[in-house]
């Protein structure tokens, strides 16, 4: 699977990539929770 995210400049993209390594071992619910979040931080940015 490829995933492609585009970034306008000055995104907040920290909580992204730090969270990215934990998902391997998340259940479905956090993978969701993580993602909701992710897009929540970005929304408001």
């Amino acid at each position: 699977m490829a995933l492609l995210m585009p970034f306008a400049p000055g995104a907040p993209r920290a909580v992204y990539f730090e969270g990215l390594s934990q998902l391997a071992d998340a259940t479905d619910e956090e993978r969701t929770e993580f993602f909701v979040e992710v897009g929540r931080s970005r929304a408001g940015a």
